[in-house]
């Protein structure tokens, strides 16, 4: 009766036979095709290919893990830098075409129950002994983990060259936003930077001063740009993802003051950041509350108001001017008691009450009002007044004279 495989040999109690290496050998093909379908059943990403795709993506490395493997059980361990190129291949591969490496591990989780059950039950066919079944299964587990290893240094090279290659793009994609760039620009850059162009986006600002040490901004998620600068941070989001993008800012730039503009098109960037960085300005200003966090979409009227300085300044000489002329404390109260009177229009008493005086007091007020205005308070200009009044007095109580 022919000997059991593994008692022919007198190389020592582990070596290997070599029918072990014809046995494997024997089984590469219907191997290979086992592996193929059950990865095609189980992968998601590779349910809907082609027979012709296949060949190309899963049984070429297949087959050379296998006859890989074989070489291992006729010659020993020991490098062999071909099928580890190849390896770092597949994975270079699937990172560039931006695939998840966990599809990757499940592919070899897969390839190693599938050999090692067919190997398996093959062996016990043969009758191959325990102890050198044990050592064929480390062997086995040893050349898929080696593979698996060369698998993640190839997606996590071109994982770290992708990254590079979009941040050196993001700098001019960023300005192209902020610039308020054509479409077709804007498209492009995107493309080469890995940035999904989203319809809608939201610009956080975050006030970094000058002298101010600027924190590391790693920690941001991928989908939000970010332009650090003094005395301005500009974070450029998907309005979808803003609040979570707020979060990440506000953790990386603890203590700052931020501000979110409301959401824009895409195409009108610079506005966002426009409106959140002057949002910034005026809460220095003292115009905006000192909130950690200014919501843009909160303080529109002001904004507007505060929109155009020098415009503002041309209404202010022009239609404030008998105010300007006025002391300090004087111009003040004065112009609190007009801005009440134009938003109102309230009795003395009512006026009195808001302001915490005594009616004579607001009497006394508006006589000199009108003879500093005559008639202007009362008529289709006193409109002009009031939104003057309301972008200057928040500036004067906070010192700032224009």
């Amino acid at each position: 009766m022919e000997a059991p495989l593994g008692q022919r040999s007198g190389s020592g109690a582990f070596a290997l036979p070599p029918e072990i290496a014809r046995v494997a050998r024997s089984l590469t093909e219907p191997l290979t095709d086992q592996m193929t379908g059950v990865i095609q059943d189980r992968i998601s990403p590779f349910r809907n290919r082609h027979r012709e795709d296949l060949l190309a993506i899963l049984q070429e490395p297949i087959r050379a893990g296998i006859t890989s493997f074989i070489e291992i059980l006729e010659n020993g361990p020991g490098r062999r830098p071909d099928i580890e190129a190849l390896f770092q291949d597949v994975g270079r591969q699937e990172a560039l075409h931006g695939n998840s490496l966990e599809n990757l591990r499940a592919i070899m989780l897969i390839a190693a129950r599938s050999s090692w059950h067919v190997i398996h039950r093959r062996c016990r066919e043969l009758q191959v002994p325990d102890g050198v079944l044990g050592r064929l299964g480390d062997l086995l587990f040893a050349h898929i983990d080696n593979l698996e290893r060369q698998i993640s240094i190839g997606y996590l090279g071109a994982q770290s060259e992708l990254q590079q290659d979009a941040a050196r793009w993001r700098g001019p994609l960023i300005a192209a936003l902020l610039s308020g760039a054509q479409s077709a620009n804007l498209e492009e850059l995107a493309a080469s930077t890995g940035w999904r162009l989203p319809q809608s986006v939201q610009v956080i600002a975050v006030g970094t001063p000058a002298g101010a040490d600027l924190p590391d901004v790693a920690g941001l998620p991928d989908t939000a740009l970010v332009q650090v600068d003094q005395p301005v941070t500009t974070v450029i989001t998907a309005a979808s993802h803003a609040q979570g993008v707020l979060t990440r800012v506000r953790a990386a730039f603890a203590g700052l003051p931020v501000a979110v503009s409301w959401s824009v098109s895409v195409h009108d960037t610079a506005d966002g950041a426009r409106w959140a960085s002057r949002a910034l300005e005026l809460r220095e200003l003292g115009v905006l509350p000192a909130d950690p966090v200014l919501q843009c979409s909160d303080h529109v009227a002001t904004l507007w108001l505060h929109a155009e300085p020098l415009l503002r300044q041309l209404v202010i000489e022009r239609h404030l001017a008998p105010l300007m002329r006025e002391p300090e404390r004087s111009r003040q109260v004065l112009s609190e008691t007009l801005l009440l009177y134009l938003e109102t229009h309230g009795s003395a008493p009512a006026l009195a009450e808001q302001l915490d005086v005594h009616p004579q007091t607001v009497r006394y007020r508006l006589r000199r009002l009108r003879e500093m205005f005559g008639d202007l308070i009362d008529s289709s200009e006193s409109l002009t007044l009031l939104l003057a009044l309301r972008s200057s007095l928040a500036l004067w109580r906070a010192g700032h004279e224009d």
